[in-house]
């Protein structure tokens, strides 16, 4: 009767430690944007394997319109966002959001204007209406610069 005991308890073991060697912790980034270049370097290491190397199974997660990445995060359904220079005023706001990479990217945003006579410079616009995007938090870039 020992003898079996034994048996069934290695056999346990045996098992136990094969799904804890194959067990990969599951993570999702949740995207600030569509698939698109920008995020090639996240696509990169999947492929090549560096999350695979660290036990990790990630899920890359494209964003939908209308989305908030902070609340994605906060409430649990993905574990990692990409966010922007706005994450500094949610944190100002007490989220309970912490950094984890500072990754330096130029953004691409621009004014466009209908060519006139009276627009040459970025001084032009002195007064004039501006459409920006309604989070105009994310374009804490170009208010900065038409302050100054």
């Amino acid at each position: 009767m020992k003898s079996i005991i034994k048996i069934i308890i290695i056999l346990i073991l045996n098992i136990v430690s094969v799904y804890a060697i194959n067990y990969k912790d599951n993570v999702t980034i949740q995207l600030q944007w569509k698939h698109q270049f920008q995020f090639a370097g996240y696509y990169m290491a999947k492929e090549k394997g560096y999350y695979s190397d660290l036990d990790l199974n990630v899920n890359i997660k494209e964003y939908q319109f209308g989305m908030n990445v902070i609340d994605e995060v906060l409430s649990n359904n993905v574990e990692f966002g990409i966010g922007r220079s706005s994450l500094v005023l949610e944190k100002l706001h007490h989220k309970d959001i912490f950094l984890v990479a500072a990754i330096l990217q130029n953004l691409p945003f621009i004014l466009l204007a209908k060519k006139k006579d009276n627009l040459k410079s970025i001084t032009d616009l002195k007064n004039k209406k501006i459409m920006l995007i309604s989070d105009a938090v994310d374009m804490s870039s170009i208010n900065i610069m038409l302050q100054r």
